[in-house]
């Protein structure tokens, strides 16, 4: 008995239902379409690739910014750094200084690593402290083999060349001494 009709089921149970008429689809693959069409039928797909490449990249990027976030404060953070270069013989001498007193001196190949005592740093950060002087001048660099001093404390910092500005002398004074004291080649113990 047909009359026109078919049975259609859903979840295990058969009703008659009046047949439709649906319009056809045809499935274009990327070979069968122009190629202005293939154009933006790639660029579609490789954008859509691309969005879930980077969606699966970012947590890993995020948890590996956040370890060396971790890392980084961690560690004690410089909050002194003083850089002395030029010259005649052309020197590069530089300190940085940690939040807990250690730090690091250079000058040209050699490096030392050291720990400020607890009143040579509290000294040093009262001389930093004073310095009110943190614009940086290009006064004095037009003089041949001039030096130029970088001096950052606090995250303020500025530049200077051949001359310091007078609150600048104690605190700079101080950092060239630990970078003497902590490069001073070491001398064998003199024998009476």
């Amino acid at each position: 008995m047909n009359t026109g009709s078919t049975r259609a089921c859903e979840n295990g149970f058969f009703w008659d239902a009046p047949e439709q008429k649906f319009p056809q689809f045809t499935h274009r693959t990327p070979n069968r379409l122009p190629d202005e069409e293939k154009d933006i039928f790639v660029f579609k797909h490789l954008t859509v690739a691309t969005i879930l490449a980077a969606i699966a990249v970012l947590p890993a990027t995020t948890a590996q910014a956040d370890t060396h976030a971790q890392r980084a404060t961690s560690h004690s953070p410089e909050i002194i750094r003083y850089e002395k270069t030029g010259g005649f013989a052309g020197i590069q001498r530089r300190v940085s200084i940690d939040r807990n007193g250690l730090g690091q001196v250079a000058s040209g190949e050699a490096s030392a690593a050291f720990q400020l005592t607890v009143e040579e740093f509290s000294l040093l950060r009262r001389r930093l402290g004073a310095v009110s002087t943190w614009h940086s001048s290009a006064d004095g660099c037009d003089i041949a083999d001039h030096f130029t001093y970088t001096l950052r404390y606090r995250g303020r910092s500025a530049v200077r060349c051949h001359t310091l500005p007078r609150d600048w002398e104690p605190a700079v004074a101080q950092l060239d001494q630990v970078i003497d004291r902590h490069l001073a080649p070491s001398r064998p113990p003199a024998h009476d």
